[in-house]
Parts: C-alpha cells; structure tokens; sequence
C-alpha cells in the first residue's frame, strides 16, 4: 500500500487548513492522487451532498472545472497567452487570472481532446 499526505496551511497564520490522506494499491504517487480525486468527486452528488439543490451543485461542479483549469494555466499557459488586462498579482505575488480566461483555456482543453 502506498500513501500521500498532503497538507495546507493559511499564509497569514501558517495555520492547517486541510489536509488529505490518501491510501491505495496504485505504485506512484500520481496515480494515487488522481485515484483519491476521482473518489473524491464522485461523492459530490445532487441528491445526498447538495440535499437536491441544484444551484449549489453546479457552483461545486464549476469550482472544480475552474481548479483543472489552474492546474494547467500555471504550467505555462496564464503567463504567456493571457493578456496583462486579464492578470494580476495579489498580496501574496501570487499569479491570479480571470474567470473569462480560465473558462478560455477549458474551451481549448475540451477541444483538444
């Protein structure tokens, strides 16, 4: 059995603020965290997790697609094709682009597959 932990913490007060334990057969790291995520998400339903409210379902549904997008913007994606209108950096100096963008790059991935 192979584990991943993965932790974390406000910036402000270095406080925990999540943290995920994974534990599986799958031999690599990645695939562990790709199996745990599919778990993870399959437990968001409208009926049980969202008690019906569909609203609140699509907003989850949506959070979600907007995090696959990050994941790939920040490879490279945000600092070369996006425009400066489009970025900032926050107090953190963290990148942070705009919905528009992001929802621009998931239009491009889907296309792409």
């Amino acid at each position: 059995m192979n584990t991943v932990k993965i932790s974390e913490y406000s910036i402000q007060e270095n406080e925990l603020e999540t943290e995920v334990t994974i534990v599986g057969k799958q031999e690599n790291d990645t695939d562990l965290i790709i199996k745990g995520i599919q778990k993870l998400m399959s437990q968001i339903d409208v009926k049980h997790a969202c008690n019906e409210d569909h609203e609140r379902f699509n907003k989850y549904i949506e959070t979600l697609l907007l995090s696959v997008a990050d994941i790939v913007g920040y490879e490279h994606y945000y600092w070369e094709q996006v425009p400066d209108s489009e970025k900032k950096y926050n107090e953190y100096d963290e990148l942070e682009v705009s919905r528009e963008e992001k929802i621009k790059l998931l239009k491009i991935m889907v296309e792409n597959l």
